[in-house]
């Protein structure tokens, strides 16, 4: 098995590709973790949310956090139960994450949640007006890495 550590522009092409991350919080010394749909748009990490919630509570008082995406490619077997491996790609990013006021920015990236996760030809309209009906969150990267394992 090769492993290797992956470019910052490896990294953020595999969060363009990945459809689920997982958002890490922490308050009170108690570490919370959700997993997210989110969007790489302008080199940043987008979770669309609703308007109440832990994540949001915590973010207000912390807004540190973490992020982490991962795919798990292959199970490789092994005569020794000791010696099975994963073939797989891994990011994390640590960085600030913030509630999006602007309606361009919030309009822009709703957009881009649109085109990547419809799975059609088109994506449905997106009028200025829906976004009065999601939060979004903008998570300035800070750090990232990545790690991959193939065969």
């Amino acid at each position: 098995m090769k492993k290797r550590c992956l470019r910052t522009q490896e990294c953020l092409k595999f969060l363009e590709q990945e459809n689920v991350g997982r958002l890490g919080t922490c308050m009170n010394n108690e570490p919370y973790i959700i997993p997210v749909n989110f969007v790489l748009f302008q080199d940043k990490i987008f979770v669309h949310t609703g308007f109440k919630g832990k994540k949001l509570d915590i973010i207000k008082v912390n807004p540190l956090v973490c992020f982490e995406a991962s795919r798990q490619i292959s199970l490789i077997p092994s005569d020794k139960a000791c010696n099975f491996n994963v073939e797989f790609i891994s990011v994390i990013a640590a960085g600030k994450a913030g509630i999006v006021h602007e309606p361009e920015t919030k309009y822009e990236v709703m957009k881009a949640f649109m085109k990547k996760y419809s799975f059609t030809e088109t994506e449905p309209e997106l009028k200025l007006e829906d976004i009065d009906y999601v939060c979004v969150l903008e998570i300035t990267i800070d750090k990232i890495s990545g790690r991959a394992c193939s065969n």
